[in-house]
């Protein structure tokens, strides 16, 4: 039990679904509608999947190995490393699963033909380890890694590595056709509201762990510059997302027959976070910041679910099966 939370196994679960979705519901219907065929074997996305998995358990555990003292302060009910797992078994599962993840990415990458693949792959370990052992204690900078690999992992990875493999069975033709830049720019509106979402939530989980880490002298948003400015940068973030979203659906999603994205928008992203702004705006307490970041957590999911609808909408305007159903 206790190294399924090192692991965080539920994190885990949902980074794998969110790459099977984004593959599944966004890839995969734009390269129907463009009348071509998903060029990425099943083995091969799985193969990604399990790397950026394994990959992403090695960051959780190198990050609770870095920061047992911090823990110590804001969670010591829930230090693992050090107590039920030893510092030297914890250090030793981080080598093998970055290794294995590392591995099994370069594959895929190679199997594509992809560079930019077997770039992220190589680089997203050691960025996990230097946000654990350094990046997090400095102003932002930790915040904006995670952040930017939160988007690139599990949504640009995917896009990219189909690509790879879509070059390399129809070479002439993709080099005329705009598909390439259709997947890239739709899972990337994927990838800037993940980046945006999750930077709003490390800045609420620094203000939520402001004790433990002034005592180790980290130099975060809130500690830095006071829980004030802390609240109105996740305030203006959220802002900021409200504004991104109302555009993309304003400029390409608002068709009279599309009212699904409307609502689905509303009630389940936009008003959540109009929700979000308020409690962040009056929190005062360590357990409101808490609450807070679960709310956030809903939003992450919610605005990744919606790959769902759109893959619903897609279907039913252009005449592509909805999980092998035809949707009228």
């Amino acid at each position: 039990m206790d190294f399924l939370r090192l692991i965080r196994f539920g994190n885990l679960v949902f980074i794998a679904i969110i790459q099977w979705l984004i593959y599944r519901c966004v890839v995969v219907p734009v390269i129907l509608t463009e009348n071509y065929q998903p060029a990425m074997p099943k083995l091969m996305l799985w193969l990604l999947i399990a790397s950026t998995t394994l990959i992403t358990a090695a960051g959780y555990i190198i990050n609770d190995y870095f920061d047992v003292k911090i823990d110590e302060i804001n969670k010591p009910d829930r230090v693992i490393v050090g107590k039920s797992i030893s510092r030297r078994l914890a250090m030793g599962l981080h080598q093998y699963f970055s290794v294995a993840g590392a591995l099994i990415g370069l594959y895929v990458s190679y199997e594509a033909k992809s560079s930019l693949v077997a770039i992220i792959i190589v680089i997203t370990p050691g960025a996990l380890w230097f946000y654990s052992s350094v990046y997090k204690r400095m102003l932002l900078i930790g915040n904006i890694v995670v952040a930017f690999l939160a988007a690139t992992v599990p949504l640009i990875l995917i896009a990219v590595a189909e690509n790879g493999f879509q070059h390399k069975l129809n070479s002439e033709a993709m080099m005329q056709s705009s598909l390439t830049h259709h997947i890239i720019a739709i899972v990337g509106v994927f990838a800037l509201f993940s980046f945006i979402t999750t930077l709003m939530r490390e800045i609420i989980k620094d203000t939520e762990d402001a004790d433990g880490d002034r005592e180790l002298e980290c130099a975060t948003l809130p500690i830095v510059y006071g829980t004030t400015v802390a609240k109105y940068s996740v305030i203006g973030l959220a802002v900021l997302t409200l504004v991104l979203v109302s555009y993309i659906y304003y400029s390409f999603l608002a068709y009279p027959d599309n009212d699904i994205t409307f609502k689905y928008l509303l009630f389940m992203v936009v008003m959540p976070l109009i929700i979000l702004i308020v409690r962040i705006a009056t929190a005062n307490v360590k357990d409101h910041y808490t609450q807070a970041s679960k709310l956030l957590k809903y939003i992450m999911l919610a605005g990744t679910l919606y790959a769902v609808v759109f893959y619903f909408y897609l279907a039913k305007s252009s005449g592509i099966l909805f999980f092998n159903y035809l949707i009228q």
